[in-house]
């Protein structure tokens, strides 16, 4: 019975503390997929926009070929890695 309420005990806070966990997560990654969504859209319509402003016409299957020398848009900094929570311990 008590090893029982020992693990119960455990699930209970390892669930809250991976509820917290993931509510954590995502405030700190919102930002930069915001980021990441706005920076696709400008990337887009600079890609259709022609030297004057105008809109390009393409072809529907013509898809933009990705250019290998593109710097990533984002370096992640060390605070937003966070650690997962505990796993269950193996004396129980």
């Amino acid at each position: 019975m008590k090893a029982k309420n020992q693990i119960m005990t455990h699930v209970s806070q390892n669930i809250s503390s991976t509820v917290l966990y993931t509510k954590r997560m995502f405030e700190r990654t919102k930002p930069i997929l915001l980021h990441l969504q706005l920076a696709t859209i400008y990337q887009a319509k600079k890609r259709m926009s022609g030297s004057n402003g105008t809109s390009k016409k393409r072809h529907p299957s013509v898809e933009p070929t990705p250019r290998l020398t593109e710097k990533p848009l984002i370096q992640f900094p060390a605070e937003f890695l966070i650690k997962p929570p505990a796993p269950m311990p193996p004396n129980l």
